[in-house]
């Protein structure tokens, strides 16, 4: 049987091709590596008076000291973190500890009268430059204080202060309040996950969450994004950019309203 081969690879021109990006990006949207910010833990102090309450918003400095309290919040306020190893740890207060110990991970709390009612986990990519809130929490015993009426406001400022080019959060669907909070701080809609997160319980029992996508661009993140127009995108990816690109378009305008 014979063999039919094709030409003879041209190794040179694969090494061109190797060496550039993927596709046709232009130049006028690339920054330079060496100018590329570290991102750091920002220490962002806020009070606002909500409902007559004064509550104040700033990082945990001695997270050592407060694990206890944060795990307490945690175990009290979300039992669905059980089961999942990504998230499981908030209950344990040395897991706490570890993680704070990495760099990687803080946490930011909400403070009425001195105590800590209120607890957000706040979690570095330092390979993709963004800050993303992972699990916020108010303790059951002061829900209804007003803690989470300018939350989102308030991370949004700490991201901003942080050095990330991007902040990304995930948003339950069996309430919409954490998806007001991070529309409130200008994040756009990105995606709409069937069955995204993994969530069980401490009876046993587990299921998969819908879950929001929601991130926002900061500083020098949104001044070297590629353009839309050189998107090569299929006719279903292209419908649902531009559906999303309207969607959030209306929310920003309704705003400034």
């Amino acid at each position: 049987m014979s063999q039919v081969r094709g030409k003879t690879p041209d190794f040179a021109a694969r090494i061109a091709l190797n060496k550039k990006r993927f596709g046709d990006v232009p130049s006028s949207c690339l920054g330079e590596l060496k100018d590329v910010k570290e991102i750091q833990f920002p220490e962002v102090y806020k009070q606002y008076c909500v409902k007559g309450n004064d509550l104040v918003y700033k990082k945990i400095a001695n997270v050592e000291e407060a694990a206890e309290r944060i795990a307490y919040i945690y175990i009290h306020a979300i039992d669905e973190m059980v089961g999942n190893s990504d998230y499981e740890w908030h209950h344990d207060p040395a897991s706490i500890i570890a993680r704070y110990q990495t760099g990687d991970w803080a946490f930011y709390g909400i403070y009425l009268e001195g105590d800590l009612i209120s607890v957000v986990s706040m979690f570095i990519n330092r390979g993709q430059k963004y800050m993303q809130w992972v699990w916020g929490a108010v303790d059951p015993q002061y829900r209804g204080k007003g803690a989470w009426v300018h939350v989102g406001q308030y991370l949004d400022s700490v991201v901003e202060a942080s050095g990330a080019q991007m902040g990304k959060v995930w948003c339950a669907t069996t309430h919409c309040l954490s998806q007001r909070t991070a529309e409130s701080a200008g994040y756009d809609l990105i995606a709409l996950n069937h069955g995204g997160e993994f969530l069980g319980g401490s009876d046993g029992k587990y299921y998969r969450q819908n879950v929001a996508y929601y991130s926002k661009l900061y500083g020098d993140g949104a001044k070297h994004v590629q353009p839309d127009e050189t998107m090569v995108l299929t006719p279903k990816t292209e419908k649902l950019f531009r559906l999303l690109k309207e969607l959030n378009k209306a929310e920003e305008a309704a705003e400034a309203i």
